[in-house]
């Protein structure tokens, strides 16, 4: 009797032991990736002082895009751009240029998201340019326009206008402003 107690207790501690040699390799390795788990947002390429630009099919530059930095991620082939700097120039209208902290593009899409520190300038020939702050601002490259649903400041050399959210149309030389629009117009001396 007592060797078989000796062998019953003996076949306990193997079996615990290898019991907690198995929860420990299970531990280590870690949970098992799931087939349809998530790629990190990891950078795959990167860009410094870069320069992009698009032409019309006449070759006529439509706009310039260049920044510090650009960086793709794989997981969304998203683009993180810093310090952007997107000069527009519109065929039959004054060129506009639109500066941020960063921005953010999409893939297959024409639209450039500027965050931050957002200055929208038109640059007439022979008039003053007329400047926009904000804090957000969407660009539609191949509409030739520009969104914000944020407050912005619009301002010129006699005036001022504050307003929430706005549209900009580069081709047609136009600004709409959506709400809550105050201004105020100083008349420039004539001597």
């Amino acid at each position: 009797m007592r060797a078989l107690t000796r062998m019953i207790v003996i076949a306990l501690i193997l079996a615990a032991g290898t019991g907690l040699y198995w929860v420990d390799t299970l531990r280590r390795a870690g949970p098992v990736p799931e087939a349809d788990a998530k790629t990190p947002h990891e950078p795959d390429a990167y860009f410094v002082d870069f320069t992009l630009r698009r032409f019309e099919k006449a070759g006529i530059r439509t706009y310039r895009l260049a920044g510090e930095r650009m960086t793709r991620f794989a997981d969304d082939r998203s683009t993180l751009i810093e310090r952007p700097d997107l000069d527009y120039r519109p065929v039959e209208a004054a060129p506009w240029q639109a500066t941020a902290a960063r921005a953010k593009t999409e893939p297959d899409s024409d639209r450039v998201e500027l965050i931050d520190d957002v200055v929208l300038r038109q640059i007439p020939e022979n008039e003053p340019p007329m400047t926009i702050r904000t804090s957000r601002l969407s660009v539609l490259t191949e509409a030739g326009r520009a969104d914000t649903d944020r407050p912005i400041t619009a301002e010129s050399r006699a005036w001022e206008i504050d307003a929430n959210g706005m549209t900009a149309w580069f081709d047609r030389d136009r600004v709409e402003l959506h709400h809550e629009v105050n201004g105020r117009y100083e008349p420039q001396s004539t001597r």
